[in-house]
């Protein structure tokens, strides 16, 4: 059996920009470093398709070890098929005109056959039915069309009583008929990426929305790498369209673009990227700083997502706090309090925070959303917090009273701490600690080693926010 040249992934990175496609296949090489973020969401994805087999346990797992084993594995799906004695199978291995996918769970319900796709999110998106058409497509012309094809995904409003009910917590939807209807766009499509995959060069595509949407192509840094740091595709002050749209017709120039300036984050940008330097309103950034008091508490939080809920009256996806840090300058004092740990971890979190609160009249964090949003998920914040009570010092790159063109968009502590304080940014991002704090809460395993690493997060984010601040100050007297 030939090797395939496309899979569903491949296919779906095709349906995106056809010239990553190519780069993917030909040039590997120039592919991005992936993030830490980017790892924690493709490890998501596989645990979640993973816990899901549960939802069809003792079937045969068919995954294969290695790219080596794709074909043998189409194969030894077909048997087993043939041979009829077994009902349910894992990552069967389907392959039509050199092209190969793997299907999540494949299910013999009542003498028929039935596809499951599993997703980790919590509805079904444009691309998760391309997906599936492409998959059905293969399955179909390789001589085995499954009688229903569903696609699994979370129920965001499950709630977690006791032990998680998978068939509460995934809803399942057979999607047959939709992605049926989607044949001649799926075939049109092959026939496009199986020849551009024939090139001998890459295709002459210019960068657009398209690197962003549905997803952050991981060949975006060579794509762009000739576009200037202070483009105007690099401002968030201008949206997509316009940017683009002004990008094609003059390129990297800036000239005639004051005309279209309608906001002060929209002047910001301009001025910084125009000038190459840094832009400071002082008078603006005055008035906030007389807002503020040298000796409020700095405070620090770090929350996880978990996918699946691990805790008792917790939905997906809902924000669970680890912890929080509370820094008081004055006295080069930190008090850390790890909340994770407690057997209802959002109320302790929230009667350890009023406690905090209570204490003080405000609060300085770098930002604050995650925390707002949070009382505002448990019904809290009315009581007792406010947008006011929470000073969030990224507002100051935000509005802007402060900006660098060199930030594109990236307002994260990672990004800013490299950008303007010239520290060291490692220990400033918290994806990897997120998932491993959820995969110990599934798994019931010790977490010191976690709690110290929490602690050691929260206390290089306090370092970051009291530099920050310092930083901030500075800019009123140069």
């Amino acid at each position: 059996m030939e090797r395939h040249i496309l899979s569903k992934s491949t296919f779906i990175r095709g349906s995106q920009c056809l010239k990553s496609l190519y780069l993917n296949k030909k040039r590997p090489y120039l592919r991005d470093k992936i993030s830490d973020s980017k790892r924690a969401i493709f490890k998501r994805g596989t645990d979640i398709g993973v816990i899901a087999r549960d939802l069809f346990p003792g079937g045969i797992d068919l995954s294969p070890r290695s790219p080596s084993q794709y074909q043998r594995k189409v194969l030894e799906t077909t048997e087993i098929i043939r041979q009829g004695k077994n009902k349910i199978l894992y990552e069967a291995a389907f392959q039509y005109s050199q092209m190969l996918i793997l299907l999540d769970i494949l299910v013999k319900q009542d003498g028929l056959w039935i596809a499951y796709e599993v997703k980790s999110s919590l509805s079904i998106t444009p691309t998760f039915l391309l997906d599936a058409a492409f998959q059905y497509y293969i399955m179909k012309n390789s001589g085995f069309a499954p009688e229903a094809f569903y696609l699994v995904y979370i129920n965001e409003n499950y709630i977690k009583k006791g032990e998680i009910n998978l068939n509460e917590y995934f809803l399942k939807k057979n999607i047959l008929p939709e992605i049926i209807q989607m044949e001649d766009y799926i075939i049109k499509l092959i026939k496009k990426e199986k020849a551009v995959l024939k090139l001998n060069s890459s295709p002459d595509i210019p960068v657009g929305e398209k690197c962003d949407t549905p997803y952050t192509c991981d060949f975006k840094g060579h794509c762009w790498k000739k576009i200037p740091e202070t483009s105007i595709l690099y401002m968030d002050a201008f949206d997509n369209s316009f940017k683009f749209e002004w990008w094609k017709k003059y390129g990297n120039k800036l000239e005639g673009i004051s005309k279209f300036i309608s906001t002060k984050k929209q002047y910001a940008q301009i001025y910084s990227s125009s000038h190459k330097e840094l832009y400071v309103d002082k008078n603006g950034l005055n008035s906030y700083l007389e807002k503020i008091n040298n000796n409020y508490p700095v405070l620090s939080v770090l929350f996880i997502m978990p996918a699946m809920p691990v805790f008792e009256n917790t939905k997906p996806y809902q924000l669970i706090p680890v912890g929080f840090s509370l820094n008081y300058p004055g006295i080069n004092k930190t008090d850390i309090v790890l909340t994770i740990d407690h057997q209802n971890p959002i109320l302790y979190f929230i009667e350890k925070f009023r406690k905090a609160l209570l204490k003080h009249e405000k609060l300085i964090s770098y930002d604050s959303k995650y925390l707002i949003r949070f009382f505002d998920e448990n019904h809290e914040k009315k009581n007792f917090i406010s947008k006011d009570t929470i000073i969030s010092l990224s507002e100051v790159l935000k509005i802007p009273y402060i900006y660098h063109y060199k930030i594109k968009s990236d307002y994260s502590e990672k990004h800013i701490s490299s950008l303007l304080l010239n520290m060291e940014n490692k220990n400033l991002d918290n994806s990897l600690l997120s998932m491993n704090w959820f995969i110990n809460k599934l798994r019931e395993e010790n977490c010191d080693s976690l709690k110290k690493q929490s602690e050691n997060y929260l206390k290089h984010i306090t370092n970051f926010t009291n530099e920050f601040y310092k930083f901030i100050e500075a800019q009123t007297d140069s």
